[in-house]
This record gives C-alpha cells, structure tokens and sequence, in this order.
C-alpha cells in the first residue's frame, strides 16, 4: 500500500472539515493568548522602564536632578558634599564624586536617598 498522495487527507484539513468550530475556536485563543501575553511583557518593559528613570545616573548634574525631580539644589550639592558653584551644578555627578575622592556609588546612594525621602513626601 502506498501513502496518500491527496492533501485532503492530512489532520489540520480532515480536522476543518469534521470540526470547524473546534479549530476556529483554538486559532482564536491561541491569537488572544498571544495578544496578552505580549501586551503583559511590553507593560512588564514599560515598568522597568519606568523603575529605571527615578535612579540617579553618574552622567546627571545637579542642576538636572534639581530641576527635573524638584529636589531642592542646596539638598543636592548638600548630598554631594560640594559648595553651591554655578560650575559644578553643570559638572556630573560621577565626575563630581571622582574629584571629591569618593565612589560613583556613594554619591549615587545619597542622592538616591533624597529622591526617595522627596517621593514619599509627595505621596
């Protein structure tokens, strides 16, 4: 006996043939899974995204962070340990922290802080 050589015979026809219903029904979910599922990693993206944009960066400057967090700058140089200078308001924070001998990461951490005391007052 050979095989079927007709196209008709395979499953995925035999199968809309017998039940159209059946197949229409899991194409069906199988879009809506998919629709879901990519919307929840886009907002998953979307929220780390958002997470990421309230930590201090080592290329922000004091000014920035002053003016786009409404942190008050005397908090911020104050957290840096610097004196209030129209230069160094202008200069990175990583920048600033190297001059001052002190980690990137310390001076991130103190500013950190500050943000999230001035988000919670917020709240």
């Amino acid at each position: 006996m050979s095989a079927p050589t007709d196209n008709h015979n395979n499953g995925l026809s035999r199968l809309w043939r017998r039940k159209p219903v059946l197949l229409i029904g899991f194409a069906t979910a199988a879009t809506l899974a998919l629709f879901f599922g990519l919307n929840a990693l886009r907002d998953l993206h979307d929220l780390h995204q958002r997470e990421q944009q309230f930590r201090v960066q080592p290329w922000m400057t004091p000014s920035f962070l002053a003016s786009n967090y409404n942190i008050p700058i005397e908090d911020v140089l104050g957290a840096l340990e610097i004196d209030d200078s129209a230069k160094l308001r202008r200069t990175p924070i990583g920048m600033i922290a190297r001059r001052n001998a002190k980690s990137r990461s310390e001076a991130i951490d103190a500013l950190n802080k500050i943000l999230e005391t001035q988000r919670e007052e917020t709240r």
